[in-house]
């Protein structure tokens, strides 16, 4: 034999006998009675292993017998424990003539043990012939007793195949191959064994055993069906089955968009998936219609439509994302699922309640920026009443098909409480939403009311948000006089004009002037229809003040103050018995508070006053100063704009007087005179009145800033429109990245800038900075920075918010000032733009 090749057989056997022992140490610890008997055959191969190594290197004569017995003794050992593992791991029951028959063969075994111990001394069972070869230096010449023993190997070793093989044929086929692999090792080694022993070849590498390298092999393949199949392969073995079977239909495009899998059930709700030449995503998103192609990353719920056997049948779908711990694109799932039985039979949306069942189980089914729409049909009771229910059926028909036409594809509609439809829209803003009621609006006969809204936020309700929607278009029907909801609003207008002769006038001009402002400082739609309600009911609490005090002409007293300013709580009491009112009960109670926090009831003070609230009160005081009232005369609009503005700050929100002076004087000049109807005296007036206030307002500018917030571990966790024109990253790329807010700070700054805040904020809750920002183009920039802690009590968390203002641009700023000998500082144009 080559010296190579002997070297080579001799580190195998001296690794795998340690990879033996590992395997019994492993096995033992699994403090198990099948563990334990493995451990023991595992071990008794390695000795096997060794002993076989050292007999056939072995030269004397004694060594090499007694290895040699020493090897025959634990073959047995190894076999005998090994019958037992096989029982407990077929789980198996010795009958009594098991029992009995095992007893029978440990007994044989200890004889075999006094036979092999006596076989170096006196050669009873195996006589060794010395030849002249480099290794295995003797040969084995069978006696009797050794023929015996090789039938009792066998023997036993047929006895665990049987044993396997009973078992496997019993399990269904799915399960089979945890034994497969088990009888699959233990029969090629028998073979080995047995092609050794009887068919033995002249070439030397003939003369080794080659099976004792099986005997490892097959502890590790023993080792790994018992304790690691159980819960893992068979599991592999089972995916095919389960994939197939579930009620589900499964749709599967890997990383770069093409169809990896699908199963029999999507075939059936979807038709032949491959026949339609769906190979890969954009072309199946286009063929079912789910949606738009940039959507990849993220997860959501919508609906479709799929014709089969010449109807239409409604399907759900969610897509799903996949994504490894490093957040790195894996692929993207589609699960369909038969809508049918959790469709509105009227209108093929799904039901209110299976929908609610539905969000409350997927929690991401609508992630943030999704549009919300609730649509409803004015007068459909009158509908029912006059011309039938079927009448009033056919027209919620025909407006869920107008909403399928306006809508986009990836739309997902339910069907709300009564006659409500409610479109849900993954990425489609809330100015997306109204365009499409718009057009509803222009495609739909009949009278139609809305509310729209948009998801902002990952821990925000989807059934929340609907909620605040429907109250929303509750609002508008409630201010529709043509509505039959409006009767009880107008009931309460007429209680309140018999306090207050003109509080009809009074109520509509505070309207028009709010939904005006509204829109002007973006209020959403639901905040605006809110607004609306507010105008109007604003000051129902003093249905319940005394009218000698509300009318009363002169100066009212402490005590008769103190009564009118209950009226704010009466107001709320009203709202908040009346389901329609409630929601905006807590804009009346405070709609009288101050920006300074000297106002009623509750002294609430800057943005702890709800915003509604803050506006009505500017909108009230203009209207309240401008007219005439019982207790005064009218005030020059003059005059009460300079009122405004010298309670902006403590009285009243200064952004919000700030914008609804813009508005007046936007209406103003379209209101104005033509030009060849004035005197040139007049043109002369007005010009200098103009000019004068234009140099007023140069003394205030607007200033471009930044708004995001950070949670406790300084992650940003949310970020307004201008933060990626300020540094360069988008809202996904901040929410994929993980950043924080020192990923903002140049390297080089960080140490000297994490002091500076961590210094100031130990003084206050709030920090004023100057420091340089790092863009994703690389450019460094300087900016002014805001920053204030505080405790969110949704989230029940500490957060950090930080508004930053490019300080180039601020410089900017004041060198035009400059120019025109204004002075202004860069604080306090900041805090303005704020």
């Amino acid at each position: 034999m080559k010296p190579v090749f002997q070297e080579l057989y001799i580190y195998i056997s001296i690794l795998i006998a340690v990879l033996d022992f590992i395997l019994a140490g492993l096995s033992m610890r699994k403090n198990r009675t099948t563990g334990r008997y493995l451990g023991f055959a595992c071990a008794g191969a390695a000795v096997v292993d060794l002993s076989y190594l050292v007999s056939i290197l072995s030269d004397n004569y004694l060594c090499m017998s007694v290895m040699s017995s020493c090897y025959f003794i634990n073959i047995d050992f190894m076999l005998l424990n090994l019958i037992i593992f096989t029982v407990y791991f077929t789980r198996e029951t010795l009958t009594k003539t098991g029992s009995i028959l095992l007893r029978l063969a440990k007994l044989y075994a200890a004889f075999e043990v006094v036979v092999f111990a006596v076989n170096p001394f006196h050669e009873i069972a195996v006589h060794y012939v010395r030849r002249e070869t480099i290794i295995v230096r003797y040969e084995y010449q069978m006696m009797p007793l050794y023929w015996i023993h090789l039938i009792f190997s066998y023997t036993l070793v047929a006895v665990v195949l049987l044993m396997l093989i009973r078992k496997m044929f019993r399990l269904p086929c799915e399960y089979r191959a945890q034994y497969r692999h088990v009888i699959t090792g233990i029969a090629a080694i028998v073979l080995v064994n047995a092609i050794f022993l009887f068919l033995p070849g002249e070439s030397v590498y003939n003369l080794l055993d080659y099976s004792i390298c099986g005997y490892s092999l097959t502890s590790f393949v023993l080792y790994w069906s018992c304790f690691n199949y159980s819960t893992h392969g068979m599991l592999n073995h089972l995916k095919t089955s389960v994939f197939e079977n579930i009620g589900q239909g499964i749709v599967l495009f890997d990383y770069d968009d093409q169809l990896i899998l699908h199963n029999k059930r999507a075939d059936d709700l979807l038709g032949n998936i491959e026949e339609k030449d769906c190979l890969d995503r954009k072309s199946f998103l286009k063929c079912y219609g789910l949606g738009r192609e940039e959507d990849e990353n993220e997860s959501s719920s919508v609906q479709c439509y799929v014709k089969k056997d010449g109807e239409e049948r409604p399907l759900r779908c969610d897509i799903r994302s996949l994504k490894n711990d490093r957040g790195q694109h894996l692929g993207q799932l589609f699960v369909f699922s038969d809508a049918a039985l959790e469709t509105d039979l009227l209108t093929g949306f799904q039901d209110w309640e299976s929908f609610r069942r539905f969000v409350k189980e997927c929690k991401d089914a609508f992630p943030v920026s999704t549009g919300v729409a609730v649509c409803d049909i004015n007068g459909l009771s009158v509908v029912n009443r006059s011309l039938g229910t079927q009448t009033g059926d056919q027209k919620i028909r025909l407006l869920a098909e107008t909403m399928r036409g306006c809508f986009p594809k990836q739309t997902y509609f339910v069907r709300g409480v009564e006659a409500t439809l409610i479109a849900l829209c993954s990425h489609c803003s809330e100015a997306g939403m109204l365009s499409c009621v718009e057009k509803i609006k222009e495609s739909f006969p009949g009278d139609l009311q809305y509310g729209v809204s948009a998801i902002q936020d990952e821990q925000t309700d989807v059934l929340l948000v609907i909620q605040e929607t429907l109250e929303a278009m509750r609002a508008k029907k409630l201010l529709d006089q043509g509505s039959t909801h409006s009767e009880m609003l107008k009931s309460l207008i007429r209680a309140l004009e018999e306090c207050d002769s003109d509080t009809e006038h009074h109520v509509r001009r505070t309207q028009l002037s709010g939904a005006e402002l509204g829109k002007r400082i973006g209020l959403t739609d639901v905040q605006q229809s809110k607004l609306s309600l507010l105008c109007l009911l604003h000051d129902i609490g003093k249905i319940g003040i005394p009218l000698e005090i509300l009318n009363k002409p002169g100066k009212l007293s402490d005590e008769e103050w103190a009564i009118l300013q209950t009226h704010t709580r009466k107001g709320y009491e009203i709202a908040n018995s009346n389901s329609e009112l409630k929601g905006i009960a807590d804009e009346v109670l405070h709609h009288h508070e101050r920006w300074d926090g000297r106002g009623y009831p509750d002294g609430l003070k800057g943005e702890e006053i709800p915003i509604l609230s803050r506006v009505i009160a500017v909108v009230d005081a203009y209207d309240a100063m401008t007219n005439t009232r019982s207790y005064r005369a009218a005030m020059p609009v003059s005059a009460a704009k300079a009122e405004l503005k010298r309670c902006a700050g403590s009285q009243f929100d200064p952004f919000i007087v700030a914008e609804f002076l813009k508005l007046l004087k936007e209406q103003e000049k379209a209101e104005d005179v033509p030009a060849e109807e004035c005197t040139p005296k007049e043109q002369k007036e007005v010009s200098a009145e103009e000019t004068a206030e234009v140099e007023q307002e140069n003394k205030v500018h607007s200033v471009f800033f930044s708004r995001y917030k950070l949670d406790g571990t300084m992650h940003i966790i949310s970020v307004d429109d201008a933060f990626e024109r300020m540094t360069g990253y988008s809202r996904e790329e901040v929410k994929t990245l993980g950043m924080m807010q020192q990923d903002l700070i140049p390297e080089e700054d960080r140490t000297e800038y994490l002091c500076q805040i961590n210094t100031g904020l130990a003084k206050q809750p709030f920090l004023f900075l100057e420091h340089r920002i790092h863009r994703k183009d690389g450019e460094n920039i300087f900016v002014s920075c805001y920053g204030r802690v505080y405790y969110d009590s949704a989230a029940r968390a500490e957060r950090s918010e930080i508004i930053i203002a490019d300080v180039k641009y601020l410089y900017l700023v004041q060198q035009m000032l400059d120019a025109a000998q204004v002075r202004v500082p860069i604080g306090a144009a900041q805090e303005s733009g704020s």
